[in-house]
Parts: C-alpha cells; structure tokens; sequence
C-alpha cells in the first residue's frame, strides 16, 4: 500500500535528451585547423588524423581528462579541451607536446 504524501509527487531529474550535441557541429583549434565533433566524446582533426576523446573523470580527484591519439600513438592527456586543442596545434607544427616552447 502507497503512502499518502500531502505533497504531490515530484521527479528529482530532468528527462534525458540526446540532442545536448550535434554531429555538424565543427570547431576550430587555436591554430585555426578545423575540428568535427563525431560523437557526443569524440572529435577528429582530419588534417593531422589526430582524435581527442573525452575520457570518464577521475574517481580520485574528480577531474576530466582528454586524451589525444593517433592511431596506436598515443600522445598523452590534457584537463581541458582547450589544452588537448593546443596540444594538437603543436603536434601539426612539429613542435614537442610535451614541452610548449619548443
């Protein structure tokens, strides 16, 4: 038998939708090389065949990772998209993505 409750019932979540991102969606690295959105955690930099996933959070601190890839290579993690954009914009121009200044 169900309780009477005074109040009526309310939901606590809203529903989910899946249309929080789009697949025509394309950004662009700092750089200015184009970068396609191909699923809700994915995005590919065709130019370089470069892939930046966006990765579960951290259970210990709490933090997102991206990690950036190409093919087997893998090329290390970034905190934000932004960074892993960066990181990109450096592998493209030959630079070293562990080290901005050189």
């Amino acid at each position: 038998m169900r309780k009477h409750y005074s109040q009526p019932y309310i939901r606590n979540s809203a529903p989910r939708s899946n249309n929080r991102w789009s697949l025509r969606e394309t950004h662009a690295t700092p750089g200015g090389h184009v970068v396609k959105q191909t699923g809700e955690h994915t995005w590919l930099i065709e130019q370089a065949g470069l892939v930046i996933h966006r990765c579960n959070r951290n259970p210990f601190t709490g933090n997102r990772i991206f990690a950036l890839s190409s093919g087997d290579n893998q090329f290390g993690q970034d905190f934000t998209l932004h960074e892993a954009l960066r990181t990109a914009d450096r592998l493209i121009a030959g630079r070293s993505f562990q080290h901005p200044d050189y």
